[in-house]
C-alpha cells in the first residue's frame, strides 16, 4: 500500500454535489496534489507529526502518547 490523496480528490471530482469540506487523516508521507485539484474546496489535514506541513489547507497537529 501507500498513500494516495490523488484518490480523495478523483472521488470528489466525480461527485454531483461536491462536499463543503474535506478532512484528511494522514502521516502525510505522500505526494501532495496540486492546489486546483482542490477544486476550492477547504482541505483540513490532521496530521499525526511535527515534520510534514501540507502545501495548502489547514492543519491541525495530532499528539499521540504512549
Amino acid at each position: 500500500g501507500g498513500t494516495s490523496f490523488d484518490a480523495i480528490f478523483e472521488y470528489v471530482d466525480r461527485m454531483d454535489e461536491p462536499p463543503f469540506m474535506i478532512i484528511i487523516l494522514t502521516d502525510g508521507y505522500a505526494p501532495f496534489p496540486n492546489l486546483n485539484e482542490s477544486f476550492n474546496i477547504p482541505v483540513l489535514w490532521l496530521i499525526n507529526n511535527d515534520i510534514v506541513t501540507p502545501p495548502f489547507g489547514k492543519i491541525a497537529r495530532i499528539k499521540i502518547s504512549k
